[in-house]
């Protein structure tokens, strides 16, 4: 009489190695998967975060090209760590947005000075970053000379003329405010240096200079923004998005 056969199958031993090397791979695997979508978002991210640093960027240099240059002023002060700059100057566009270059029906030999723009980064309280605003003044006022941010404070923008903005609200009588899209870090105007050498520096005497001597120099603008880490093990930390601008020139319409 034979005796039964004895059936096949894996050791207590044998599943317990089996299992752990399978729970090895699928935490490898997760960990690949999380990296790669964090590394998708981060991309997607730091292109939108670039569109607005562009975006920011452009809608400035424009403003800039409508004005004179010798009416052009930049205040540089210092916030949360960073140097920034009140970028100051009269506009020829009215409360509809109208680019103003008549006076009862005869054209102008220059645009007629409707308001100030201010345009300068504010920090969110108890926040990483802040915003980029541009105040607009409408009241009635001559514009002969150049007009400049005089102090700025965490409450207030001073200019030259005594025209005063809230920056964070509310607005005064016949004063307007509009805030970039985006979220930013920084925004720094430079002129270059005039020292026979390819460079630049932030030097506000020098770009006092630049707006007595009526030269209309390069002007270098720079935003920067910043995004979290989505990355693992990176988290905490930012990738800055930095745009320079170099405008050779601007046009005196």
């Amino acid at each position: 009489m034979r005796s039964a056969s004895k059936s096949a199958g894996f050791t207590l031993l044998e599943t317990v190695i089996a299992s752990a090397i399978f729970a090895l791979l699928i935490a490898l695997v997760m960990g690949m998967l999380g990296r790669a979508i964090g590394s998708a978002e981060m991309d997607l991210e730091q292109s939108f975060i670039e569109d607005q640093v562009q975006n920011a960027v452009d809608d400035i240099i424009q403003d800039l090209k409508e004005t004179d240059p010798s009416m052009v002023n930049f205040y540089q002060f210092d916030e949360d760590g960073r140097t920034q700059t009140a970028i100051t100057f009269p506009s020829a566009r009215d409360t509809n947005g109208t680019f103003i270059f008549k006076v009862g029906g005869e054209v102008q030999n220059e645009p007629v000075w409707q308001s100030i723009r201010v345009y300068c980064y504010v920090q969110v309280a108890g926040q990483d970053g802040g915003w980029i605003y541009r105040y607009e003044d409408f009241s009635a006022r001559g514009y002969t000379n150049p007009i400049t941010v005089t102090n700025v404070t965490a409450t207030t923008i001073t200019v030259s003329d005594g025209t005063t903005f809230n920056r964070q609200g509310p607005l005064g009588a016949n004063q307007s405010l509009l805030r970039l899209p985006g979220r930013f870090v920084q925004l720094v105007a430079e002129v270059p240096v005039d020292d026979g050498e390819v460079g630049w520096e932030e030097d506000p005497d020098l770009i006092e200079d630049v707006i007595v001597d009526k030269q209309v120099r390069p002007l270098r603008m720079t935003i920067r923004s910043e995004v979290a880490h989505k990355y693992p093990g990176l988290a905490g930390g930012s990738v800055i998005t930095t745009l320079t601008n170099e405008v050779l020139s601007r046009n005196r319409n």
